[in-house]
């Protein structure tokens, strides 16, 4: 089971730089509304078709959704994991947790070019 990660913890990765790939994974819709800066987009009703193209299998993965109360965030860390990524940890905060401390957000499509 995907370890959990606090607010605290995912912002220190970001000052840090470290190397690690942020999973957004609600809807693209949802998505393209609000997410954290950086974040792919990936919801768990795609992620079997999505990972191997986008996720490497020992990149660090840091997934999230809405809330504490949204399931999707580990539903897409668990299905990640029975695909053979070991290095998955879970935000429960978030978007609505991240976006509420004023931490960054971005809003609408990835880049041209980046992973959709």
């Amino acid at each position: 089971m995907a370890r959990e990660i606090t607010k605290e913890q995912l912002w220190e990765m970001m000052q840090k730089g470290e190397d690690f790939k942020l999973v957004d994974a609600l809807s693209r819709d949802q998505y393209e509304e609000k997410h954290i800066r950086g974040a792919l987009s990936m919801p768990s009703a795609e992620v079997l078709q999505k990972a191997k193209s986008m996720l490497e299998k020992d990149d660090r993965i840091v997934v999230y959704c809405a809330n504490p109360e949204c399931e999707a965030s580990k539903v897409a860390a668990g299905k990640l994991e029975d695909m053979g990524y070991e290095n998955v940890s879970h935000y429960p905060g978030g978007i609505e947790e991240w976006s509420s401390a004023g931490m960054p957000v971005e809003e609408g499509a990835p880049e041209s070019g980046a992973a959709q």
